[in-house]
């Protein structure tokens, strides 16, 4: 199979999972927020944020895994694979502990002492950040299975196990008009059973596709180094970014309390479901990026890179376009009761998301270098004033909307900070990447957004099917012929025939 058909293929595979996922996903957040709460929304939003801050380290392992394993499969050598599955566990196991550890003591002093919750739910609130605690340990150990899964490409398998924390999450919703006890620790229980039926699913599914999955002893510190030396680098770059998604969050409930949560928390629901979507078409090219890149067909690699960009943008630009437009009807059939800011949120949220996916496949290009030090110094750096920024302007009295312009604006000079570190790193060619992809890019928004702007503004017949059927219509036959080359629009409209006349 071809590397392309093999993509387009996984991409189905995921895309499947995808609308399920969302589907679920947006009807489970409905159940919870209306049977929480606003308040207790807010609180359970905050404190999953809280305690991601530690488990920021198995991000940068996860990239690291994904990279040395995507290279051994690339040499087709079995012993180094299931080597670096082993170590990877190993680590991941110790990572998991040391994230119990740092919850129940940084974690719980931080809870107590600054954060901005009703006395009333103090109680809640701790059982509460205990039971995520060990539902997110729990997932840091899944990291390995899940990179086997995605550097062979058994998309099928890896969809499947997505669908897990999905409908466990909508079985609790489900289950919490029926219980009499405190609603808040009875979800976040329940999560947490979630999480272990999950470690226990994706592990076997695992073992049962894949032939290199088995422990092994790795008695050499080399490989446990390089992992570490390789995560270390990576790991600026994910504690920028778990400092502005979920640091964010905490200063928001410092100055604005638990309502200022739920809101930043519908928001986050929104960039969750449309950062999945961008990240399938990433999660299915990942492979071959760095295989062609490690075995040297770099023009291959970049064509990829180039394409993942194209087309990350292209759809999410297509999906969002009526979310942009009638936000507040669409978070009023979703939640029946919208959250102050959730609105405003929402639509910035967008933005930061359309401007981040384009980065996406640059972020996998840099790990494919293995040269990530002056990348993830740079990018990171520039990621990690998020925080003290948005606090010093909310601190002089700024909206509570100020964190997602200062979020915009740092997403745009971290996308061109990144161009020049990679064509030093990996001759990536930069003029033509501006050329094809952020040119084309830029002419598809603010075309397609103009005519949705002066739609909505000057002719009296807009209404809600306009804004939700013709303008992403529209802005699909634009991001098709704006976006695509004309080789890559063609071999899409023939494969979609191809695929018309076999079915």
């Amino acid at each position: 199979m071809r590397p392309t058909d093999r993509i387009l293929k996984n991409t189905a595979f995921m895309y499947i999972a995808l609308v399920i996922t969302v589907i679920t996903g947006l009807y489970t957040s409905r159940l919870v927020i209306t049977n929480l709460g606003v308040v207790d929304y807010g609180i359970y939003s905050l404190l999953g944020g809280l305690v991601l801050l530690f488990a920021i380290i198995s991000g940068s392992m996860a990239g690291s895994v994904q990279r040395y394993l995507t290279v051994a499969i690339g040499q087709g050598d079995d012993r180094e694979t299931s080597r670096v599955f082993s170590a990877s566990v190993v680590i991941h196991l110790l990572f998991a502990a040391a994230i119990f550890i740092l919850g129940v003591t940084i974690g719980r002093w931080f809870l107590e002492n600054f954060l901005n919750i009703p006395p009333e739910r103090q109680d809640a609130a701790s059982w509460v950040f205990h039971f995520v605690l060990i539902s997110f340990a729990l997932k840091v150990i899944t990291v390995p299975a899940q990179a086997m899964l995605n550097a062979f490409e058994v998309m099928g398998t890896l969809a499947f196990t997505t669908l897990i924390p999905t409908f466990g999450k909508l079985v609790a919703a489900l289950a919490l008009p029926l219980v009499g006890s405190d609603s808040l620790k009875t979800f976040s229980f329940l999560i947490c059973c979630v999480a272990i039926v999950e470690v226990i699913a994706i592990y076997t599914v695992t073992k049962m596709k894949i032939r290199s999955c088995k422990l092994v002893r790795v008695a050499e510190t080399k490989l446990y180094f390089d992992l570490l030396s390789f995560a270390s680098w990576g790991l600026i770059g994910e504690i920028s970014h778990s400092l502005k998604v979920q640091g964010v969050p905490i200063i928001l409930n410092i100055f604005f309390g638990p309502v200022a949560n739920a809101a930043y928390g519908i928001a986050g629901q929104v960039k969750h479901q449309l950062t999945t979507m961008a990240q399938i078409i990433i999660k299915t090219t990942n492979p071959q990026i760095i295989k062609n890149y490690s075995t040297g067909y770099k023009e291959k690699c970049f064509t990829l890179v180039f394409q993942a960009s194209k087309i990350c943008f292209g759809l999410l630009f297509i999906v969002t376009i009526p979310l942009l437009l009638e936000t507040d009807l669409i978070l009023t059939f979703w939640l029946n009761e919208v959250p102050p800011l959730a609105i405003t949120f929402t639509r910035l949220v967008i933005i930061v998301t359309l401007v981040e996916a384009v980065s996406f496949s640059l972020i996998t290009l840099s790990r494919a270098t293995g040269k990530i030090i002056l990348y993830q110094s740079t990018v990171g750096g520039l990621l990690l004033l998020n925080l003290p920024v948005s606090y010093i302007l909310l601190n002089n009295g700024m909206p509570p909307e100020t964190v997602y312009f200062v979020n915009i604006i740092i997403a745009v000079i971290a996308l061109f900070a990144r161009l020049p570190i990679l064509k030093k790193t990996a001759d990536l060619p930069v003029k033509s990447y501006c050329k094809n992809v952020l040119l084309n890019c830029a002419i598809l928004f603010l075309l397609t957004g103009a005519g949705a702007f002066l739609i909505n503004t000057q002719f009296e017949v807009t209404s809600m099917h306009i804004n939700m059927f013709y303008i992403p219509l529209l802005s699909g036959c634009c991001a098709l012929f704006i976006i695509l080359k004309g080789s890559e629009r063609n071999y899409l409209i023939n494969l979609i025939k191809a695929r018309g006349n076999n079915g």
